[in-house]
């Protein structure tokens, strides 16, 4: 799993080297909305007889965004959400020929440094729906979410009111998602995931020039 990790990380920053080349100068303060779509695994060790795999989310992230530029042109600033963000993964039990699909959602806060179309912060949140299969989890067996996350904000389209943007997020659980370690066979899980979408937010100020 640190192999798909570190593969997750490289894609992410390769998108995001490409960015340079669409800004130029610092962004203006701004407000808008957000939606994208995740794929995730669990990035941690497993049992003898599981098998981590990939999974798509059941439901979209969507959500608020905000960018403060910092001062200057120095193309940096704080980029900030607040939504609905769903984590997906899947297991394999050894002597089921079905997948166990876990997909897990949280109300969350997150907020990252931005430089030149690279981001890189952290996202807070608390649970608000879990689903292993076709069942429903209590999310009372669920821990906060911590998560470590690195990606891209890039701008696609300009128009007079504001900007279309490509946002790119790849993102690991720092705490474990369970508050007892023991809920897979004396393991606990971290959510890996890549999310792809997009945002339009709204100039709150003058563009520079």
């Amino acid at each position: 799993m640190k192999k798909a990790l570190l593969m997750l990380t490289m894609v992410t920053l390769g998108f995001v080297n490409l960015s340079a080349q669409f800004e130029t100068v610092n962004l203006p303060l701004a407000l808008g909305v957000e939606i994208g779509y995740k794929a995730g695994i669990n990035a941690s060790e497993v049992p003898q007889g599981i098998k981590n795999g990939l999974n798509f989310a059941n439901l979209p992230d969507f959500g608020l965004q905000t960018y403060v530029p910092f001062q200057g042109q120095s193309k940096m600033g704080l980029l900030a959400n607040l939504g609905y963000y769903t984590f997906p993964y899947k297991l394999s039990y050894e002597g089921n020929s079905e997948d166990t699909k876990y997909n897990f959602s949280y109300i969350g806060f997150g907020a990252d440094f931005y430089i030149s179309g690279f981001t890189i912060g952290l996202n807070y949140g608390f649970p608000s729906a879990a689903t292993i299969g076709d069942f429903d989890l209590n999310t009372d067996l669920l821990a906060n979410m911590f998560e470590f996350r690195i990606g891209g904000h890039i701008t696609l389209i300009e128009t007079p009111t504001g900007r279309f943007n490509l946002n790119i997020r790849a993102g690991y659980f720092i705490s474990g998602q369970y508050n007892d370690d023991r809920q897979i066979l004396g393991k606990n899980s971290n959510p890996a995931s890549l999310m792809v979408g997009l945002s339009y937010l709204f100039n709150l100020q003058e563009t520079e020039e």
